[in-house]
């Protein structure tokens, strides 16, 4: 029997010889078969109908086809699986990035507080564990900074109240004992003059005398320069420095370098003060630890809104605690500490660098207020 298709997809009719190509099995299976055509490979599928009975179904498909759709699924699945992974990626660190966030923002503000900044705190904490600990800092921290700024305002008071009573001390050894010297060595002048050249003995017993009053007069005004140096007082902070440093480093051989820049306008008695107790504790530490040393830098500037100061020696040096604080001598020195409290309690900072073999320098910085100056 002749087969005569019923409907086909070629708009032009169906080729020649495509209907003998290929036909089912005998028992009405599915037969495919690799056709070489003029557009390439084709691949027909005959599918018989009720066992052939019925008709045939014929399908066919070009190996181009196949390939291009092939090629086209993979294309999309690659970008699928492209997009699944960078929306997974993107998810994954939002949702790290959440979790994580308190515990960083918890760490940051631990170490600053570490460092002596208490200002730091944790923004709006969770309810979770993480949460109640960034709450629990915070009501650490602001307790902390409420003591510190108690510390700082007691500790102003006390240092001002010491600088109240050097002044005094000093005041009452130079109207008391220095007058009194003064007028022993007058007298022990006197007395020697009104002696005859034959009373030797008695001569040399009045210049012992004089040796030991003149003595005993030179170590008070030493003594009242340590207390309140009247230089301060009179002529300002730079002279003050300078003096100080000449007679306490001059007379054991240490070479001076002194500089100073920005200093026009007048300072308030309150920066004067501190910044010559830092400089007079350096200069002494100076003294008593870096006797090796032949040369000091001694620099005091008014930049950028702060009077900042270095007192630098080519001593010995020491050796530094990790921390950065002195690991010598000098760390039981508690003027050292006094100078970095006097810096702090005016805003400012100070720093101790040394090294064995390169010396130490002392640096500075206290801020300049419009209360600070006059």
């Amino acid at each position: 029997a002749s087969c005569e298709p019923v409907v086909n997809t070629f708009g032009q009719g169906i080729p020649r010889g495509l209907l003998q190509a290929n036909a089912p099995a005998d028992d009405g299976r599915s037969q495919l078969r690799r056709l070489d055509t003029e557009e390439g490979i084709i691949r027909d599928v005959a599918v018989g109908i009720l066992e052939g009975r019925a008709g045939t179904v014929r399908v066919g498909m070009s190996d181009q086809t196949i390939e291009a759709a092939v090629a086209q699924n993979s294309r999309d699945l690659i970008l699928l699986v492209t997009v699944a992974v960078g929306v997974g990626l993107v998810v994954s660190y939002g949702i790290g990035y959440l979790l994580t966030r308190p515990l960083t923002e918890l760490l940051s503000a631990v170490r600053s507080a570490a460092r002596g900044d208490l200002s730091r705190r944790i923004p709006s904490p969770s309810g979770d564990e993480v949460g109640q600990l960034g709450n629990a800092f915070n009501i650490m921290a602001r307790e902390l900074q409420a003591k510190e700024a108690a510390r700082l305002e007691l500790m102003g008071k006390v240092i001002s109240s010491q600088e109240e009573e050097r002044k005094r001390v000093a005041r009452e050894l130079h109207d008391e004992l220095a007058q009194r010297l003064t007028s022993a060595l007058l007298s022990l002048e006197a007395a020697e003059s009104s002696l005859p050249d034959t009373a030797v003995r008695s001569r040399e017993t009045i210049r012992w005398a004089h040796q030991a009053t003149a003595s005993s007069l030179a170590e008070t005004r030493k003594l009242i320069g340590d207390l309140r140096p009247t230089v301060l007082d009179d002529l300002g902070l730079v002279p003050a420095i300078r003096s100080y440093a000449e007679s306490h480093l001059g007379p054991i051989g240490i070479e001076i370098v002194f500089g100073a820049t920005g200093l026009d306008g007048a300072l308030s008695a309150t920066v004067e003060t501190t910044v010559f107790r830092i400089a007079q504790e350096a200069i002494t530490n100076i003294g008593k630890h870096a006797s090796a040393a032949k040369r000091v830098k001694i620099l005091i500037a008014a930049r950028n809104g702060a009077l900042q100061g270095e007192v630098a020696d080519d001593g010995p040096g020491f050796e530094q605690a990790l921390n950065g604080t002195a690991a010598h001598h000098l760390a039981s020195n508690l003027g050292l500490q006094g100078m970095e409290e006097r810096a702090t309690i005016l805003g400012g900072s100070l720093s101790i660098v040394s090294r064995p073999g390169q010396g130490t320098r002392v640096s500075f910085s206290i801020p300049l207020r419009r209360d600070q100056t006059t």
